[in-house]
Order: C-alpha cells, then sequence, then structure tokens
C-alpha cells in the first residue's frame, strides 16, 4: 500500500479533513474554534486558526515544515509566533463572508497536528 503524500484535503459534505501526517488508533482530538472563509458559493477557501498553539500544544507544529507547507501548491499554511495563528489557504478567491464554527485537531502521542477535522454543516 502506498502512503498518500501530504497534506491531503478530502471533502465531503459535511466534514473537510486536512490531514498531515497518518492517522492511528492512539491519536486523540482536541476542539478549537475556527473561521471558516466562503466565497460566493459558501465553499470553503480558508481556515483561520487563532492560539492554536494554546489549544493543541506547544509542541503541535513541530513536525511540520513551515516553509514549505506557505509554499505549497496544493494549500497554503501558514503560522504567525507573534500572534499564536494559523491561516489554511485551500483554494484561491475572494472570502465573500465569514463563519465561525469549531474543528477538531487530532494530535498524536508526540503532541504533533497529525489532521485538522472541520464540520462543514
Amino acid at each position: 500500500m502506498s502512503v498518500p503524500p501530504y497534506p491531503t484535503v478530502i471533502r465531503s459534505e459535511a466534514i473537510l479533513t486536512i490531514s498531515f501526517a497518518e492517522r492511528s488508533a492512539s491519536d486523540r482530538a482536541v476542539e478549537m474554534p475556527i473561521v471558516l472563509d466562503l466565497d460566493f458559493n459558501d465553499d470553503p477557501i480558508a481556515i483561520e486558526l487563532i492560539n492554536i498553539l494554546l489549544y493543541g500544544g506547544r509542541h503541535l507544529l513541530d513536525a511540520l515544515d513551515l516553509r514549505a507547507l506557505a509554499d505549497s501548491p496544493q494549500l497554503r499554511f501558514t503560522y504567525d509566533f507573534a500572534c499564536d495563528a494559523s491561516s489554511i489557504r485551500l483554494q484561491s478567491g475572494r472570502s465573500w463572508k465569514q463563519r465561525t464554527g469549531k474543528g477538531n485537531l487530532m494530535v498524536n502521542k508526540e503532541g504533533h497536528l497529525v489532521s485538522l477535522q472541520i464540520q462543514l454543516q
């Protein structure tokens, strides 16, 4: 079985999942508030995560290559250390509105981010 290249984005009608590593049975979910940036069709184009390390823990981003993710053609993940905020751009386009919601950070036993799951409905 081949391992998918990360990050991956999978969207169903109800859930958006962004994976950064393979999941395991020992991963734990950490709920945090998020802001979805939506296009004119109400499709998510970006996700804002404020205080991501406060919720996920100080080692949450340690296993991620933040420089590569900031320049990724698939999605753009940026992190601002000064204000502990992240933005994940899923596609280009203009945000016509925003909606608050809750996301689940899936964290492995080392405290690293494995995936982010967002309820869309």
